[in-house]
């Protein structure tokens, strides 16, 4: 929760500084910044070191959102220490990915498409507000996946996965949308056509970072 209420409240900044007035401002950063430092006491760089028995990359879904917490937190409070949690979790992140552009999920159990989808998404809209170019070109890195996932009727892959065969869910549109739109991709391109003529658009803040950076390719 605590990535979009950032990512929220620093774009209502940017609109309307004024809007709250400082002692309601205040109080809410307060909060937030509380939260915030929980993240780095209980998930840090420091957590981790402390951890001999974890091995990296381990949770991709909550890296990258980590990863969008830091930088927004840099963004409002101007910590170095934000800045050095962001760069050590993009680098676990890079790790993470496999030859054909999946992520894993939890160590190295396969992902399914849904938190897939996460890791681009939010990883995306770290890139549009850095253009951090080690995002991006991780992002290029999972062109492959989506052509590969998804069959022609909408259905991603699920069935076929052993220990997903009880979630043979939908396949949500903004992830391919993401990928077509920031390399031009035709393949990814015909996923988001088919995924969302079949399924219906995203909504919510994962919807939100798709439409802000769709653009038209051909399919």
């Amino acid at each position: 929760c605590l990535a979009p209420a950032l990512d929220a409240w620093w774009e209502l900044q940017q609109a309307y500084p004024d809007l709250l007035p400082p002692a309601h401002r205040a109080d809410l950063e307060a909060g937030l910044k509380r939260l915030v430092e929980r993240q780095v006491a209980d998930y840090g760089l420091g957590s981790l070191a402390q951890r001999t028995d974890l091995c990296h990359p381990a949770y991709p879904n909550m890296d990258v959102h980590y990863v969008l917490i830091m930088e927004l937190a840099h963004r409002l409070w101007k910590d170095p220490r934000y800045l050095a949690e962001r760069d050590g979790f993009l680098k676990i992140l890079a790790s993470a990915v496999y030859a054909r552009g999946a992520f894993c999920y939890i160590h190295t159990q396969n992902e399914c498409f849904v938190y897939h989808q996460l890791v681009v998404v939010y990883l995306a809209r770290y890139w549009q507000l850095t253009g951090d170019a080690r995002a991006l070109e991780l992002l290029r890195k999972t062109i492959p996946y989506y052509p590969y996932n998804v069959e022609p009727a909408g259905m991603p892959e699920y069935y076929t996965d052993a220990c997903w065969k009880h979630y043979w869910g939908r396949g949500d549109m903004a992830g391919p949308a993401v990928i077509a739109a920031l390399f031009n991709d035709p393949l990814n391109r015909r996923v988001y056509e088919i995924t969302s003529a079949v399924w219906g658009h995203e909504r919510g803040h994962v919807g939100a970072i798709a439409a802000d950076l769709y653009k038209p390719v051909p399919s």
